[in-house]
């Protein structure tokens, strides 16, 4: 997952290798007229498997998911408008996914979409006192069919909260660090032991 640069926009794109690293293709996502916004993803914001890929990210003042086919074809290519951008997506099911983003007003959202890419479910935790600090760079789903997220970025603390699957907060911990730390949960992944790194 990449950004490349198309007819003068920076966009996303896929870019797919053998196991020596020897290119197998390369695809850029852009819309068929060109606008003055394209396609931006972050770090978190793919999902692969054998039979299909799924990127996400902002395009212009909105969240996408695109799915493709393993040859980097677009199946489909959805807007979230609730979203200011779709930071993270996790296979939840055979035919379901759970993203968090960026909310409209600048909270966290947590969406669950199908497998076509329409809205399951959604839910806004920026006004919800009880998720707030949330992050939303990362969501990973763990061994027990829950989804755990980490905290926005924040002096001396940090939070991880585990969801269930309609997002309702079911653990929460914080974690205490020395004066004038700044933290920035940006990546979080489930160890084998059911723990949290």
């Amino acid at each position: 997952l990449s950004q490349n640069v198309v007819q003068g926009i920076s966009t996303s794109s896929i870019t797919k290798t053998d196991t020596s690293g020897n290119l197998i293709w390369n695809k850029s996502y852009y819309d068929s007229i060109p606008s003055i916004s394209g396609y931006s993803s972050p770090n978190n914001g793919y999902c692969f498997s054998n039979d299909q890929y799924l990127i996400s990210g902002s395009k212009g003042i909105n969240g996408f998911i695109i799915k493709c086919d393993t040859s980097g074809n677009i199946i489909w290519n959805k807007r979230f408008i609730q979203m200011k951008g779709v930071f993270s997506i996790v296979k939840n099911s055979f035919d379901s996914f759970v993203t968090c983003g960026l909310a409209r007003n600048g909270g966290t959202y947590f969406l669950k979409i199908n497998s076509e890419g329409d809205s399951l479910f959604g839910r806004n935790f920026t006004d919800d006192t009880l998720y707030r600090g949330l992050g939303y760079e990362k969501i990973v789903k763990t061994i027990d069919g829950n989804f755990a997220l980490g905290t926005a970025c924040g002096y001396n603390e940090s939070r991880l909260g585990v969801l269930d699957s309609v997002g309702n907060l079911i653990d929460n911990f914080y974690y205490i660090y020395p004066d004038n730390v700044k933290v920035c949960q940006w990546n979080i992944n489930e160890t084998s032991d059911s723990g949290f790194i």
